[in-house]
C-alpha cells in the first residue's frame, strides 16, 4: 500500500503542472524548485535574474537550464 505522499506525488507527476514562484532570489525558493524538479513533480517557472536563478538551480542539485525564467 502507498503511503498519502506517495499518492500525491504520483499524481502531480502525472499532471505536470506548472508553477510560478516570485521569489527567484531566495536560497529557500531555489533548493525547492531543484528538489521538486528533480523529482519530476512540476515544471517551474522562477521570476528573478536569469543567471542567479540558473546558478542556484544547479547549485541545488536541478537543471538551471531547464527553468523558464
Amino acid at each position: 500500500m502507498i503511503s498519502f505522499r506517495e499518492a500525491l506525488q504520483e499524481r502531480a507527476r502525472a499532471l505536470r503542472r506548472t508553477i510560478v514562484f516570485p521569489e527567484g532570489n531566495d536560497d529557500r525558493t531555489l533548493e525547492a524548485v531543484a528538489r521538486l524538479q528533480v523529482a519530476d513533480l512540476i515544471q517551474p517557472i522562477v521570476l528573478g535574474s536569469d543567471d542567479a536563478v540558473r546558478r542556484g538551480i544547479d547549485r541545488f542539485g536541478g537543471d538551471g537550464t531547464a527553468v523558464a525564467v
